[in-house]
Formats: C-alpha cells, structure tokens, sequence
C-alpha cells in the first residue's frame, strides 16, 4: 500500500493512495466455467467483507504463464478441467485505487460433477443456469465484482444468452 505524492491535473499537489499486489510472479485471473449452458460458482469467504460470497474461481498468478494460472484455479476451486478455453479479456477492478489488471477466461467443461481441491477456501460449488444466474444477479444474491465483469464479458460476446429474468 503506498501513499504517493503526486502533482494533480490542475496543478495542485496531495496525495493519492494506490494499492498493489506484492507477487510479481504473474497476472491474476477469474474463470467462467460453462457445461451445457451452465456456470458453476464457488461459495468462499471473503475475509474484507466478512461474508460468505457466491462468485467464480479465481486467484493471483502463478508464474508467467496466465492460462496455466487459470487451469489451476479451475482444478483447485472445481476439481474439473477444460477442453477448450477462451480469453474473455482484462479487466481493472478499481483503476482508481488498486494497480491490478486481472485476466478472464471462459473454460468449457465436461466434467458434471464439482469437487473442490481446496476445502480450506471453497465451502460448497454448485452448477447454476444462466436464467438463474442472472436472476440471482438481479436480486442481489450475486454481488461479487468479478462474477459480474466475466458475465458482462461473456454476455456481449455471446458467450452466455441473455434470457428473460422474471
């Protein structure tokens, strides 16, 4: 976490709080896994908000290769593979604090049953229709940031349907 001294547009002068991650050893990424027309979503808990949180596995990087990291975190969070895969893009979850740009990938999965590597991290994972997905994103159910950039992201490029939410 730095504090940096900075020269604002207008001239003045402050300061500006900008938080980075101390690993360099790679990009972090979010995985959108899909079977069949559904997501599957991990419930973990989310220690900077003290709550239990549905969203999709993710994790920091580990070492150059971004598609490695994400075949990881599908494994660990899931216990399933991909057959294909599919880089969904970038995203900067808080360009105005954090100097983070994190990698989405969409991973098609064959694999129907969920068995998480890493209980100590993942309480419970379930596959969810993308009716319902959006359902729960337009009820507040769902409120995880990244989960929301990755469905926009899939969303616009026709990844997922838009289906009528009731």
């Amino acid at each position: 976490m730095f504090d940096d001294e900075v020269r604002f547009p207008d001239g003045s002068e402050g300061t500006y709080l900008r938080i980075t991650h101390p690993a360099a050893d790679g990009q972090a990424v979010v995985v959108l896994p899909i079977r069949e027309g559904q997501v599957a979503l991990v419930r973990t808990y989310r220690y900077p908000i003290g709550e239990w949180q549905w969203g999709l596995p993710r994790g920091f990087g580990q070492g150059g290769d971004v598609l490695k990291t994400a075949e990881t975190e599908l494994r660990q969070e899931l216990g399933v593979s991909a057959r294909d895969w599919r880089r969904l893009g970038n995203v900067t979850p808080d360009s105005g604090m954090l100097a983070v740009n994190v990698a989405f990938f969409l991973a098609i999965v064959e694999d129907s049953e969920l068995n998480p590597e890493d209980v100590a991290e993942v309480q419970e994972a379930t596959w969810l229709s993308t009716h319902t997905l959006l359902r729960k994103i337009a009820t507040g159910d769902i409120t995880d940031g990244f989960t929301l950039s990755a469905v926009a992201l899939a969303l616009t490029q026709g990844h997922l349907s838009l289906e009528k939410i009731d």
